[in-house]
């Protein structure tokens, strides 16, 4: 969440400590700024890493935890998501055209591609190179 919404952080961390969802892996990072790269995760702000054991619930409070950090201006870092929607990314990665440009200019025939990718949509299925 970027600086200046410490009130939407602190409110985060209380619906955390009262949900019972209990992570066994916290981290709490001081961001600096980004790069140039349209996909940039960091920006100046905070960043709280949570590792939750799978339980009744999880998926929708998850997804409200992600609607907070929308909501506050924050995103979603790519490398440790599991489970955010085309949608969020869409709003929370505004330079997502910009990059799709770059990567269709790069690799039209979309032969490098992850799962990741596939399951955000950020990739038009009919492109995908299959080798054959």
């Amino acid at each position: 969440m970027p600086f200046g919404a410490e009130p939407q952080l602190a409110a985060a961390v209380r619906a955390i400590a009262h949900s019972g969802h209990r992570s066994f892996l916290n981290v709490f990072k001081r961001m600096g700024a980004a790069n140039r790269a349209p996909l940039s995760w960091p920006h100046p702000g905070f960043m709280l890493s949570l590792d939750f054991p799978l339980k009744s619930g999880l998926g929708e409070f998850c997804a409200e935890l992600d609607q907070r950090v929308l909501d506050a201006g924050g995103r979603l870092y790519f490398a440790k998501d599991s489970r955010t929607t085309p949608e969020m990314v869409r709003a929370m990665y505004p330079r997502l055209e910009e990059w799709r440009r770059v990567r269709d200019s790069i690799d039209p025939e979309r032969i490098f591609v992850s799962d990741l990718a596939r399951r955000l949509h950020l990739i038009d299925d009919n492109l995908v190179h299959t080798g054959h």
